[in-house]
């Protein structure tokens, strides 16, 4: 059955239930956001498939939790919402002995384990229950550049984040993905030349494996970069890739996720040691999300600056990468400030 697609233009005010599926998003740097709705519940198809909507895929592929593809059976553009989010068990929060225990461990088995390992850690905190829209706006208006969004559905739960990172991103000619890493508290005057070697060390462990990657797939592509990116009061090294379309997108994607600025390296062993290690379910942070077949684009954006909502609380997720130069009170530190980007904006609700 063909599905009729609407696009409504203006102020439509609508108000949205707890159990509906529906992603709101606003693109870096843009006004105009707008609201996917789907009409009936459950996943449709994946991006692979032609289909416009809002794909949200996991840390871990092919894990327990599935990737969501909210169809776009109705679109807003700039509507006024109104959400609240229903129950859902949420984990306790990461303490620090348990970081820096995590953080030590690895430092010491960098010689027969991972070569860059990314921990995470959570923070709950009490939801004093505001409607997200107003949530929503305050993140549009404080992080111009991010991907700012709200996903709500049944196998994920409810979601919304402002992420700096672009995953894959382009249309039909060109794609572009980014290498991102290293981390500093965004404070005039900088100099490039003030990052550390821990953090450029970090940052070219990620180009090489987006290099080796897009080797693989023949693809020819331009470099641009290293360059700082601001993301509100922090800083991160950008290098920028565009390569020409692949065969195979959906494979391309597999391949880079999860890149090493959100797992690790080696991928595998990284991997296993994030999910034997790790107290909490990352689910789909440090996966990956966007809008799909819209305006004949794909753009995706690494899940990261976000946070899992419910009615009584929320959880906030961040993390940081670790190599053997790493010093474990400052990877603390820097997921501290990581975590200050949601909390600055919860304290102003």
């Amino acid at each position: 059955m063909i599905r009729k697609r609407i696009e409504l233009k203006g102020r439509k005010k609508i108000s949205l239930k707890q159990d509906e599926i529906f992603a709101l998003f606003r693109r870096p740097g843009e006004s105009n956001y707008y609201l996917f709705r789907q009409t009936e519940k459950g996943s449709r198809q994946s991006f692979s498939k032609g289909n416009t909507g809002f794909l949200m895929h996991p840390f871990e592929s092919g894990g327990i939790h599935p990737d969501i593809f909210i169809s776009a059976d109705i679109i807003n553009k700039n509507p006024i919402i109104h959400f609240k989010p229903g129950f859902s068990k949420l984990p306790a929060s990461t303490s620090e002995s348990v970081y820096m225990d995590m953080v030590k461990s690895f430092i010491k088995t960098t010689k027969t384990g991972p070569k860059k390992l990314v921990l995470s850690r959570v923070l709950k905190v009490t939801n004093n229950e505001e409607d997200l829209f107003d949530t929503f706006q305050k993140m549009n208006n404080t992080y111009p550049t991010a991907f700012v969004y709200i996903v709500n559905h049944p196998h994920s739960g409810c979601w919304m984040g402002a992420t700096p990172e672009q995953f894959i991103v382009g249309d039909q000619n060109e794609y572009s993905t980014v290498a991102l890493a290293g981390t500093k508290l965004n404070i005039e005057p900088f100099a490039s030349e003030n990052w550390s070697s821990k953090d450029i060390e970090e940052q070219q462990l990620v180009c090489r494996h987006i290099e080796s990657i897009l080797d693989v797939f023949e693809t020819t592509y331009t470099k641009t970069g290293p360059t700082d990116q601001s993301a509100g009061k922090l800083l991160h090294i950008k290098t920028e890739y565009k390569f020409k379309k692949v065969s195979d997108l959906k494979k391309l994607a597999d391949a880079l996720h999860p890149t090493p600025a959100v797992c690790g390296l080696p991928k595998s062993m990284a991997l296993e040691v994030i999910l034997n290690q790790e107290k909490h379910d990352r689910a789909y942070y440090t996966g990956y999300l966007g809008p799909v077949n819209f305006k004949s684009e794909i753009a995706l954006y690494v899940n990261l600056r976000c946070m899992k909502l419910s009615s009584e609380s929320i959880v906030l997720f961040a993390g940081g990468g670790i190599i053997p130069q790493s010093v474990p009170n400052l990877e603390w530190n820097e997921t501290e400030h990581k975590l200050q980007t949601m909390m600055d904006i919860l304290k102003s609700r």
